[in-house]
Parts: C-alpha cells; structure tokens; sequence
C-alpha cells in the first residue's frame, strides 16, 4: 500500500514538471512571436512613413524647380566646398518659395548615434508660402537630420561638364537633381532591441528645369 502511494507521487511530481517545462517553453515562443510581430508592425509603419515623406518631396520637385538663387546667396563657395551637401532644400517656381529642412535637435544620418530623450523634438518641416507645417511626427516615426544633395545645374553657368561619349552618367545631366539622405526610426528604438528599427532614407530626385 506504501509503495503504491509512493509510486503515485512520483508520478504526479513527473506529471507537474513536464506541464512546467511545456509552459516555459510555451511562454516563450509566445514572446518571441508577439516580439516577430511587433517588429514587423513596427517595420511596416516606418516604411509607409519613409514611402510618404518621399511622396511628399517627389510632389514638390514636379512642381518646383532648385532654387539656386538662395543658395548662392549663402556662399558659393561654402556649398563648393561641402560638394552641394546642404541642410535645407530651396526649391521654388509653381508653389512659389519652398524650404524643407530638420530641427536642430536631429543627429547626423551618418552616424550610428542612439536616439536620445530629446527626440521627441525633431521634425522634417516644411515652409511653403510662409506657412510652416511639419512632414513628420516624432510619435509616430523618428528621422534623422535630413541632408541634401544638390547637383547644381542652369542654363547659364553649366557646373557639370558635357562630354560625348559620356564616360560619367553624372556629366550628361542637364535639369536640377538632388538626393534625399536621412535614416527613419521606429519610435521605440531606444527601448527594446528588438525594437531597433531603422531605415535608411536615400532617393534621387528631378525638379524642373525653368530655364528650358
């Protein structure tokens, strides 16, 4: 009779310690699935963001054509000397005056800085017709310090050489063209790692050339 209860306890004992073990191992593939899906969620809610911003930008230089005449208001040779790298984007014609720039609080998008507390202050604005709005919303998506690259071109100085046959594909460009360089942020990122979120930002794109 002893023995018999013995042998049942040890059974019970087994019984419990095998559903622990399955729970543990339960748990944790819930968390790493409910982790997988948060990124992904994350992951898509920052490309639509990038995707949007893009548009934005994409929208404007159709319409708009590098606005040259402000940028060598500041100094030829600060942009000559920076290869046409600049911080604000001048772009006017059909919407009239138009500036895109970031607030100072945004680091560089060359570095690999985590996102500080003070994030929740930068934002890509935009000034169209003096009337400031911003692109971004730090609650949502953060983004870098936006830079720009302009490739200087009109029809009466002509800073990028012809040459045929074009050996630069560069060379052959005769409108305004820029990039776009910055990295996206999910707005968890300094949080959890797997939050880590991050999406560089590099488009090319062709404004209007007003002297055509």
């Amino acid at each position: 009779m002893n023995r018999s209860k013995w042998f049942t306890l040890v059974e019970t004992l087994i019984v419990v310690i095998i559903i622990w073990i399955l729970s543990v191992i339960l748990m944790k593939t819930y968390t790493f699935i409910s982790e997988i899906s948060f990124r992904i969620q994350q992951e898509k809610n920052v490309t639509q963001e990038t995707l949007f911003l893009s548009q934005i930008v994409q929208n404007l230089s159709d319409r708009n054509s590098i606005d040259y005449d402000r940028y060598n208001a500041i100094s030829t040779w600060y942009l000559t000397s920076r290869s046409w790298f600049v911080d604000i984007l001048y772009l006017s014609w059909q919407d009239w005056k138009i500036e895109i720039y970031t607030t100072w609080t945004c680091i560089d998008p060359w570095t690999n800085i985590d996102i500080l507390t003070w994030w929740y202050e930068c934002y890509i604005q935009l000034i169209k017709n003096l009337e400031v709005s911003n692109i971004t919303n730090p609650q949502t998506m953060y983004i870098s310090r936006t830079i720009f690259k302009i490739i200087p071109y009109d029809s009466s100085i002509n800073y990028i050489n012809d040459i045929s046959p074009c050996i630069n594909p560069i060379s052959c460009i005769h409108k305004p063209w820029f990039f776009m360089i910055a990295k996206a942020y999910s707005p968890t990122y300094n949080k959890e790692r797997y939050n880590r979120i991050q999406i560089p930002i590099q488009q090319f794109f062709n404004s209007i050339n007003i002297d055509e």
